[in-house]
């Protein structure tokens, strides 16, 4: 899947907005920039530019991630690239 991604969007960068924690915790806020060069689930190439927010949360144990959760904007990056809200299809168009 990383891959495939960074086939679809090779001029990819992650950029570190923000690091902060406490208490054995850790939260990492982000961003993805690209540009869409590449097939990405299904979408044509379209040439354009996206933004993606990107949010992990990790726990922390004996000085190491034990557990994370990462959150990533797609929807955000589909309407960026035209694919979001999906277009009708003809016979929903005519109900």
């Amino acid at each position: 899947m990383v891959r495939a991604f960074l086939q679809a969007f090779p001029d990819l960068d992650v950029t570190i907005e923000d690091v902060f924690g406490q208490g054995g915790r850790a939260a990492v806020r982000a961003q993805i920039t690209g540009t869409h060069r590449g097939e990405w689930f299904g979408i044509a190439p379209t040439g354009r530019r996206v933004r993606v927010a990107l949010h992990d949360f990790h726990h922390l144990r004996d000085g190491r991630i034990s557990h994370t959760w990462h959150l990533e904007d797609w929807f955000g990056m589909l309407h960026q690239v035209g694919a979001w809200p999906p277009a009708a299809t003809e016979a929903e168009a005519g109900r």
